[in-house]
């Protein structure tokens, strides 16, 4: 029997193994670039504080945006795997996006009118306000377009489109570093226009080369029914979607007014740094999503089961890999790239070097439940969480000498409630999710123990004690650091292919992805 990634893809439509083998390279282009100028050269070029406010008006224009946003993006998702040729649907939803951004400009220009900005925005100019929420916004619409081509199963020609853009904002960006013209506006224009050249591109592939899958059809006569359909799938989360994102911006916000914009730029910082754990699950998240909705729809049950425990296998084994790395290398890499100023990222990082590991079963469990429209479950229990959060990071954050005192722990705090609450979180959605396809939780749980145990002590062998003793015999830290972490991924290497149980796939399995590799570097096919 073929495995999950192995099965015929839908007609018209990319194998799993492409999409998600295209999707991985063009994710891991992308964080090298990020890592490099996103993550290292745009911080140490703004420093703590500009840094952190570009950070927290992004955060602020995200929070607004999911806030005006009743589940519409999950349902157009969901629905568009569901379907073969969704045009009607693309075009409603564009509808959409295009009142939502109205309304926030909108609501903008009036609380500036009347001298509100500062009380939304405790420290932030107008200009730069409305330049960030203008990039924002076409970031998201940018990822929307390349998320119908995933509904799609045409994945590898949008994930190329987004890997040269990046190749290219990368260079620009370097290029005016160089220059010693890069700063706030500078990083911010450059954005856009990178924005733009991504959206245009990608629209004329999936709207104009694919306009049949994805475009054509009128709009008439289908407006009620796809409305009615949405209702049915957004009612029961549209209290969840009001209260999700407010709860998610009052983190920053407690930090941007209790502590200030240095403390959200080191926490930035590492929240930045920590996302290269979620390489692999961010290529896979949008395949995963839309193989589960579209086997289950079609009642293949045993396919969609199988999906659901490979990937759950693969990206938490792979997430947790990078996500050690990155905590116990974070001494030496923070320093090495953004310089001292940011010293104090460094505690905050090595614990947020796991929130991506959390994020991943997070993430799987989350797309599984929506992708199935368990909507009311997902909502009754989110709520629960996200209250107790809330209650959470206020003790976590507050001033000791605020009326109702708290620990005043800053980004650290942040950081241990963003990994350890959220790791009890998460576990019960995964729960909920293994009981739904009648998979055994408990095994999942042995076999996680056991991914932490075998890497967890081969990172402390190799990127702690090995790299100490290098640094003892002379070898500057970052060198140190790059030899020991060769022997760590060296080590996971072999472990993956002698237990290849522990990632979800067989050896022959892996020897046939590797092969594959192999012959598209040569042949380039």
């Amino acid at each position: 029997m073929k495995s999950g990634l192995d099965q015929a893809p839908p007609a018209h439509s990319e194998s799993i193994r492409r999409r998600y083998g295209v999707t991985l390279i063009a994710q891991i282009l992308r964080w090298a670039l990020s890592f490099i100028v996103s993550a290292g050269l745009v911080p140490r070029r703004l420093g703590p504080v500009v840094y952190g406010n570009f950070n927290f008006l992004s955060n602020a224009s995200s929070t607004l945006r999911g806030f005006l946003d009743p589940s519409a993006q999950q349902a157009f998702f969901t629905f568009s795997s569901q379907d073969e040729r969704s045009g009607p649907l693309t075009k409603l939803y564009s509808l959409t996006l295009l009142g939502q951004m109205l309304i926030v400009f909108i609501l903008i220009g009036f609380a500036a009118y009347f001298n509100k900005l500062q009380l939304f925005f405790p420290d932030q100019k107008v200009h730069q306000i409305m330049a960030i929420t203008v990039l924002d916004w076409l970031l998201f619409m940018a990822i929307s377009l390349q998320q119908l081509g995933d509904c799609k199963g045409l994945t590898v020609y949008p994930q190329l489109i987004g890997a040269v853009v990046a190749i290219v904002n990368a260079i620009a960006l370097v290029g005016l570093a160089l220059l010693h013209k890069l700063n706030l506006l500078t990083y911010v224009w450059m954005s856009l226009v990178s924005a733009v050249v991504w959206i245009s591109a990608l629209g004329y592939w999936l709207l104009v080369l694919h306009s049949d899958r994805c475009w054509d059809g009128k709009l008439i006569g289908h407006v009620n029914p796809l409305l009615r359909r949405w209702w049915r799938f957004a009612s029961p989360l549209i209290l969840l979607e009001y209260c999700t994102p407010v709860i998610a911006f009052l983190s920053t916000y407690f930090i941007q007014i209790w502590y200030g914009s240095n403390e959200q730029g080191n926490y930035m910082l590492a929240l930045r740094w920590c996302s290269p754990a979620l390489a692999f699950t961010s290529a896979g998240l949008m395949i995963f999503w839309r193989e589960i909705a579209h086997w289950t729809a079609s009642g293949q049950w045993d396919r969609a089961k199988e999906i659901h425990l490979q990937f759950n296998h693969i990206l938490f084994f792979m997430s947790f890999v990078l996500a050690t790395w990155m905590s116990l290398g974070s001494s030496i890499l923070i320093p090495a790239f953004v310089g001292q100023q940011y010293a104090a990222a460094v505690p905050v990082l090595m614990i947020m070097a796991f929130y991506p590991v959390i994020q991943t079963s997070g993430h799987l469990s989350g797309a599984s439940f929506k992708a199935t429209e368990r909507t009311v479950v997902f909502r009754n229990l989110s709520i629960m969480i996200s209250i107790a959060d809330l209650f959470l990071t206020y003790f976590l954050l507050a001033k000791r000498s605020a009326i109702v005192p708290g620990m005043q722990m800053g980004a650290i705090g942040l950081a241990l409630k963003m990994v350890v609450f959220g790791f009890f979180a998460t576990e019960v959605y995964a729960w909920l999710d293994f009981r739904y396809y009648r998979l055994s939780y408990g095994r999942w749980l042995v076999e996680r123990s056991f991914i932490l145990l075998l890497v967890g002590s081969l990172a402390i062998l190799t990127l702690h004690y090995l790299r100490q003793s290098l640094q003892s015999l002379g070898l500057k830290p970052l060198s140190s650091l790059a030899l020991a972490s060769t022997f760590y991924f060296a080590g996971v290497s072999i472990v993956a292919y002698v237990r290849p149980g522990i990632i979800g796939l067989t050896r022959q399995g892996i020897s046939k992805l590797l092969q594959e590799m192999i012959q598209k570097v040569y042949t380039g096919k």
